[in-house]
């Protein structure tokens, strides 16, 4: 699993490998704006999984957003 880091201003990336599925996922984020003071790329990450793998839900922490 991986994030950009930092992301660029206004863009993140969320990488997300699930060996025991199969599944590759790639979200590309175009915002800059918090999602309760982290970056939303976690939210997106979480709410993705339980959809597509849900037996294999992404769960890595929040990071801080940048400023």
């Amino acid at each position: 699993m991986g994030r950009t880091q930092p992301p660029l201003a206004g863009h993140e990336s969320l990488t997300v490998y699930f060996p025991p599925a199969k599944a590759t996922q790639v979200v590309l984020l175009n915002t800059d704006i918090d999602y309760k003071g982290s970056e939303p790329g976690a939210p997106f990450g979480d709410a993705i999984t339980k959809i597509v793998t849900p037996q294999h839900v992404f769960n890595l922490p929040a990071q801080p957003a940048a400023h």
